[in-house]
């Protein structure tokens, strides 16, 4: 790309043809290739400083004058330019202008400050989105449409705020692109999962009702392709899979902090899992406090979707009380007493199907987690080639360790219909008058979980 030539008065700049489509252009061709450059050795942060000064940043349109549309989509942009400068700078132990952080470097058009500037962009979203890049911006607005097809059926979807096919990335590489791709994805069928399960968690529906069981089991079938997306993920091989050395020193290190505080980007941002978290329950004292602390990463309409769910009964303690038992008679019972039960109360053994399925999506989580960061970390320790980073690769992007991991996992399984699990699946689910359970096939995932075309 050929940037246009800049006047020494930027308030007279006159933008290039398409204004904000210049500066998105700019941002999915040249700054991978000077993020890449940078990380090669091959150029220095203050070269993304001062490109970004000279050939971007005074075409940037001023934000009172975008759509909130539009203004989501710069954002996201503005989001990568300054984490690529705070990962650079942070790397090679630079400083920006004393008393202040690199970002400080970079001037809006017509002098003013790059904060200032992301701020104005964020309010004019009109979602509540930080001022900086985070999970939605770079999920949710980033990546191509998802689409949930089960069976023929519609189940979800989650839309975009590109309607190109394309990626923005930090760096253009494959595993990058695959890994935002997973993540959506993912979060598409964890989403229809919640929208099947909400009506069951708030007894708009009888529990009596065959209506209740197929949307359980449905739910169910939506938690099991995100463990097989997951599973998927982590078995690829080649040109498609994300090695550990990619994902630890080149894509994990842009999640970096702006300033203070503010929550990068992370999993843990995903408010369709800490919904479903609720929904199910989970064994862990003070995870009510985790899910707030991810507040300020968040939208306004996430927010309100969980405030709400906070404190409340997790559905598998509801249809125990309903079915008349308690989680304790329940462990006191015997295998053929639990098999009667199911049999009079089949909505316990659909309840209990959703909460199997959802502890196989968070063990196949940590499985990822493990094979892509903790596990290649515990072996450069071991070997004494660890090194000091922009983000620390202890623990995830907010701070949870491998231990908390593992803590979170194993509280998913310690749900309150757990003792079913004493009856065979095959064998609960006769009784129940399910139809049999049939294994995701991942070579069909991709119709299951379809991607408006997206290069790669």
């Amino acid at each position: 790309m050929i940037a246009p030539s800049v006047a020494q008065d930027p308030d007279r700049l006159t933008a290039p043809p398409g204004g904000d489509a210049y500066v998105d252009a700019w941002t999915r061709t040249e700054l991978p290739a000077l993020n890449l450059a940078i990380l090669a050795g091959t150029t220095s942060p203050g070269v993304l400083v001062r490109r970004l000064n000279e050939e971007v940043l005074p075409w940037l349109p001023a934000p009172a004058t975008l759509t909130p549309e539009q203004a989501r989509r710069v954002l996201l942009l503005v989001g990568l330019w300054g984490s690529s400068v705070v990962r650079h700078f942070a790397e090679h132990g630079l400083q920006g202008p004393p008393g202040n952080g690199p970002l400080d470097l970079l001037r809006a058009r017509g002098g003013g400050r790059f904060l200032e500037l992301a701020n104005a962009l964020a309010e004019r979203t009109g979602t509540g989105h930080p001022p900086r890049d985070g999970y939605v911006s770079t999920v949710h607005w980033n990546v191509p449409p998802v689409e949930v097809i089960w069976h023929g059926e519609l189940l979800g979807s989650i839309d975009s705020a590109f309607d190109d096919g394309e990626l923005r990335t930090f760096t253009g590489l494959r595993g990058e692109r695959e890994f935002l791709l997973l993540l959506k994805r993912a979060e598409a069928a964890e989403a229809a999962a919640n929208r099947l399960l909400e009506p069951l968690w708030n007894s708009e529906i009888a529990l009596d009702s065959p209506e209740w069981c197929r949307r359980a089991l449905l739910a169910a079938d939506m938690l099991r392709v995100v463990h097989a997306l997951n599973c998927e993920f982590r078995e690829r091989e080649g040109a498609a899979a994300l090695d550990a050395g990619t994902f630890i020193d080149v894509i994990r290190q842009f999640a970096v902090s702006w300033r203070g505080n503010d929550l990068p980007p992370s999993g843990a941002q995903d408010h369709e899992w800490l919904l479903r978290d609720l929904i199910l329950g989970i064994d862990l004292p003070g995870y009510e406090l985790h899910v707030r602390r991810q507040f300020p990463a968040m939208t306004d309409h996430q927010r309100d979707l969980l405030k709400p769910a906070l404190g409340r009964d997790p559905l598998p303690a509801i249809v125990i009380r309903e079915c008349g038992s308690s989680a304790s008679l329940l462990e006191q019972m015997s295998d053929a007493q639990l098999a009667r039960l199911v049999t009079n109360r089949p909505a316990l053994a659909a309840c209990f199907l959703v909460a199997r399925a959802n502890a196989q999506v968070t063990s196949s989580h940590l499985g990822l987690t493990k094979k892509l960061l903790f596990n290649p970390m515990r072996a450069r320790e071991a070997a004494d080639t660890a090194r000091r980073w922009a983000v620390s690769n202890g623990a995830g992007a907010t701070g949870i360790p491998e231990r908390q991991l593992e803590l979170l996992t194993a509280s998913r399984k310690r749900h309150a219909l757990r003792p079913l699990a004493r009856v065979n699946t095959t064998r609960l689910r006769a009784l129940a008058g399910f139809e049999q359970e049939t294994a995701i096939d991942k070579g069909e995932l991709d119709q299951i979980v379809r991607v408006t075309s997206v290069s790669r």
